[in-house]
């Protein structure tokens, strides 16, 4: 009887953390929705024409989330692939640390770091060469494109590629509570 008073006085307590958990993911989520919306209109670019997929990761160390995000669409591809946006948490919105062009997945973060944050590849593909797995390295400042992937390299995979995963930024239906 006694450890069902004991989890009857812990359950209120899980419920609040469990919604305070799900609730800084929903926040976050919104956050980054906002930030490309407002990113794709400034380049005169449609958001309800983009889809993405996302994933968050410590990249730096430094205990937040970063976000990675692979955009597709008519405006952020090519033949060679589509474009990957590595940001940082600013305040309630994200900032720029890569810009990477012509990528396709899966995208993924290396154990190896450079100057304290993490090693990103991706598959690079073309008309004129073999697919190859290319590493982008930060320089101190922004992820810039690095040397070939030789071997096998170890890490975690962030964005897989399923169009089963993309996102939308066409205006959200109303959340249900």
């Amino acid at each position: 009887m006694k450890r069902t008073a004991n989890l009857l006085i812990l359950l209120p307590a899980l419920c609040v953390f469990a919604q305070v958990r799900l609730g800084s993911a929903l926040a976050r989520e919104d956050s980054l929705r906002a930030f490309l919306i407002a990113y794709l209109q400034s380049r005169d670019s449609d958001p309800a024409e983009a889809r993405y997929e996302d994933a968050f990761i410590d990249l730096d160390g430094d205990g937040t989330d970063e976000a990675v995000v692979y955009l597709s669409g008519s405006d952020w591809c090519g033949t060679g692939g589509c474009t990957t946006f590595v940001l940082k948490r600013a305040g309630r919105s994200y900032r720029f640390i890569g810009q990477l062009p012509a990528t396709r997945p899966p995208i993924r973060a290396l154990k190896e770091e450079a100057r304290g944050w993490r090693t990103l590849t991706a598959s690079i593909r073309g008309a004129a060469f073999e697919p190859y797995e290319q590493k982008y390295i930060f320089n101190g400042q922004r992820y810039t494109s690095g040397r070939r992937v030789v071997g096998t390299a170890t890490g975690d995979t962030l964005i897989v590629g399923n169009a089963g995963d993309e996102k939308t930024l066409s205006p959200p239906k109303p959340r249900t509570p």
